[in-house]
C-alpha cells in the first residue's frame, strides 16, 4: 500500500468509526432526555459520586501496574509515566469499545511500538494483560457464586445429587 494512500485511509477510517460511535451513542440516549439525565446525576449525593470517581481512578491506577508487570514479563522497562499513559488510553478504549479488548490491543501496539518495543514484546504484554484480566474476572465470578449460589430450576438438583 503506498505511503500516501495509508496516510489518507487511516484517518478516514478513524473518522468513520468515530462518526459511527456518535450515531450509536445518539440512538442509545434518544430514549433518555438530557434534562432527565442531568436531574438524575444531580440527585446523587456528592459522597456517592465522589466514591464512584475514586473507585474508577483506583481501577485505572491498578491497571497501570498490570501493564508494568506485563512489560517486566516481556523483559522491557519503560518509565511509569509512559506505561501509565499507554495503559490508561488502552483500557479506556478496551472498556468502551468492547470487541474483546481489540481496541486496547491496537492502542498498546501503536504506543509501545512507537516507544521501541518489538512485536513479540508487545504480544507478551498483551498476553500477560489479557490473561491476568481473565483470571481476575473468573476469580470474582467464582467468589460471587460461592458466596451467593443461584437457585437451580426444578429437576436440576436431583440430576446433580448421587
Amino acid at each position: 500500500m503506498p505511503q500516501r494512500f495509508r496516510r489518507f485511509v487511516a484517518p478516514a477510517i478513524g473518522l468513520v468509526l468515530f462518526g459511527a460511535a456518535l450515531a450509536i451513542l445518539h440512538r442509545e440516549l434518544a430514549a433518555h432526555p438530557y434534562h432527565r439525565l442531568v436531574a438524575e446525576i444531580r440527585s446523587l449525593p456528592g459522597s456517592r459520586f465522589g466514591l464512584a470517581l475514586l473507585a474508577a481512578a483506583g481501577s485505572y491506577l491498578t491497571l497501570t501496574f498490570n501493564d508494568l508487570l506485563g512489560l517486566r514479563f516481556a523483559g522491557r522497562r519503560l518509565g511509569y509515566p509512559r506505561t501509565a499513559l499507554a495503559s490508561f488510553v488502552a483500557s479506556a478504549f478496551s472498556h468502551n469499545l468492547s470487541a474483546g479488548g481489540l481496541g486496547g490491543a491496537a492502542v498498546r501496539f501503536r504506543m509501545y511500538g512507537a516507544w521501541g518495543l518489538e512485536g513479540q514484546e508487545i504480544g507478551s504484554v498483551l498476553g500477560f494483560c489479557g490473561l491476568t484480566a481473565w483470571l481476575g474476572f473468573l476469580t470474582v465470578c467464582g467468589a460471587a457464586l460461592a458466596i451467593h449460589p443461584p437457585e437451580l430450576p426444578g429437576g436440576f438438583g436431583s440430576a446433580l445429587s448421587p
